[in-house]
């Protein structure tokens, strides 16, 4: 995996501790209602990471 995808993940799971804290988890159409699912979840995961991993790739 490439170095700025894992920062990226680490930065999303940094908020995801964060959203957990305050039992918030945001709606998404993807749910299925188990709750072990991710505060960010499902196609919003994938958008934050990507977008995140941009950023990263054009402030090297």
């Amino acid at each position: 995996m490439e170095k700025n995808r894992e920062i990226a993940i680490k930065i999303i799971d940094t908020f995801e501790e964060l959203l957990n804290k305050y039992a918030i988890k945001l709606p998404n159409e993807e749910r299925q209602g188990n709750t072990e699912e991710s505060c960010i979840y499902g196609s919003d995961y994938f958008e934050l990471e990507d977008t995140i991993v941009e950023i990263l790739n054009k402030n090297i």
